[in-house]
């Protein structure tokens, strides 16, 4: 298997290719389930997430909760790919 292009590093070694090409399976699975078409995979996808919070929130935290630590880590990888 050819090696991956690491673009940003973080300890855990991961590479933010790695991380979009793990949601793009993600999105996949859910299509896969779903039928939902490529135009509106990932809106249905973040719906069905918000409506998982909704009844256990317990368990993940609201939506919005769960989407600001989104930003934050999302903010946090894209710093180190500036920083190399």
């Amino acid at each position: 298997m050819p090696k991956m292009k690491t673009y940003t590093t973080d300890p855990d070694g991961c590479s933010n290719v790695n991380r979009a090409a793990w949601a793009a399976s993600a999105v996949a699975e859910f299509q896969a389930v779903t039928g939902s078409d490529d135009e509106d995979a990932v809106a249905d996808l973040l719906g069905d997430l918000m409506h998982l919070c909704a009844r256990k929130s317990k368990k993940y935290g609201t939506f919005k909760e769960c989407l600001r630590r989104a930003e934050e880590f999302f903010g946090y990888e894209n710093r180190e790919r500036t920083a190399q």
